[in-house]
């Protein structure tokens, strides 16, 4: 028992004394590709993940998402919905478009069926 015990402790020590094998400026560089932008959804404020690949610029500061990109996030594709974007209805020709930006008011309506 006290062998294991032993064996547990190294183990611990070793694992809390290993350096990280990513640098610095690896944190920096994932920092960069993965930007949240928020969106006020029905009145709610709720942040999400872009990253300069969905805007199709390399800067990183006009990071942009798209409403399909949205309802994944949330988990609505597929159903079927209407969206307000900063008073005006978003066609579902445009919900491809990275239109959707930092600060972004949203109302969102599910449609459900029923008799």
């Amino acid at each position: 028992m006290r062998l294991l015990h032993r064996i547990i402790k190294a183990a611990l020590k070793r694992t809390l004394l290993h350096k990280p094998s990513h640098s610095y400026s690896h944190r920096i560089r994932f920092k960069r590709l993965l930007k949240m932008i928020q969106l006020i959804v029905n009145g709610q404020p709720q942040r999400f993940p872009v990253s300069p690949a969905e805007t199709g610029t390399r800067d990183t500061d006009a990071a942009a998402l798209n409403v399909t990109q949205l309802l994944e996030h949330m988990g609505l594709q597929g159903k079927r919905i209407a969206i307000e974007r900063n008073g005006e209805i978003v066609p579902r020709s445009k919900f491809d478009q990275p239109i959707l930006a930092d600060g972004d008011q949203l109302e969102i309506v599910v449609a459900v069926g029923g008799g």
